[in-house]
C-alpha cells in the first residue's frame, strides 16, 4: 500500500537545523528541490490501494538514492562537488548549485517586492517591507531572513526598490491574485526576464 511521505521526510527538510548545513550541501538541494524531483503520486499505480502494509514512501527513498549511486560493486556518495561538477558540465560556464539557489531567491524577492511598491511611505516602512520580502524568501529557502538576504538575494533588488523600481508591471500584465509558488513557476520565464531587465538598468 502506497504511504505518503510524512514526518519521516522531516530529514531532508533543512529548515530545522539549515545554520548547520553548508550552503553548497546536497541536502540543502533535495530539501529545495526534492519535491519537484519526484512526488509519491508518480508511483501510485506500482501498489494495492487497499491491501499490504505501508511502504516507505516512494520519494524518500528516491531521495536516498540521490544521496548515492552504485560503482560496480561499491556505493558511492555523491558530494556537493559532484553535483556541481554535473552543472558545469551540463550549463557549459563556471556556475555552482549555489547560483541556481542565488538566482531562485533573487527572483522571489523581486516578486514579493513588486507587491509592495505603495509601502515605500517613509524610510521606516520601507525597511518593513524589505524585512516582510526577506522574511517570504526565507520561508522557501528554508533559511533565516538575515541568511537569504546575505548570501542569496542580490542587494540590487533592494537597491532599485528603494529607489521606487519593481517588476510590477510586469506582474500586472500577468494578472492579480495572490503569487502561489506554483504559479509562480508557471510565469517564470516572464518573471526571470523582468528581473534581469530590472538588475541591467
Amino acid at each position: 500500500m502506497l504511504a505518503k511521505a510524512d514526518r519521516q521526510q522531516g530529514f531532508f527538510d533543512a529548515a530545522w537545523c539549515s545554520d548547520l548545513i553548508p550552503e553548497a550541501s546536497i541536502y540543502s538541494l533535495l530539501a529545495e528541490h526534492g519535491d519537484r524531483i519526484v512526488c509519491d503520486e508518480d508511483f501510485a499505480e506500482c501498489y494495492s490501494s487497499s491491501q499490504g502494509r505501508p511502504s516507505i514512501p516512494p520519494s524518500l527513498l528516491a531521495k536516498v538514492l540521490l544521496l548515492a549511486y552504485r560503482d560496480g560493486r561499491r556505493w558511492r556518495d555523491i558530494s556537493s562537488a559532484d553535483i556541481n561538477a554535473y552543472v558545469k558540465d551540463v550549463v557549459g560556464a563556471d556556475v555552482s548549485a549555489k547560483d541556481f539557489r542565488t538566482w531562485h531567491a533573487t527572483v522571489l524577492a523581486a516578486v514579493a517586492l513588486a507587491g509592495k511598491l505603495d509601502d515605500r511611505r517613509s524610510a521606516t516602512a520601507t525597511k518593513r517591507a524589505v524585512k516582510a520580502a526577506m522574511v517570504e524568501v526565507a520561508g522557501y529557502l528554508g533559511n533565516t531572513p538575515t541568511v537569504a538576504r546575505s548570501s542569496y538575494v542580490d542587494p540590487r533588488v533592494i537597491d532599485r526598490y528603494e529607489d521606487g523600481a519593481t517588476i510590477a508591471p510586469t506582474m500586472a500584465r500577468l494578472g492579480t491574485g495572490r503569487r502561489t509558488p506554483a504559479r509562480v513557476e508557471r510565469d517564470r520565464d516572464r518573471i526571470e526576464r523582468a528581473v534581469l531587465r530590472l538588475l541591467r538598468n
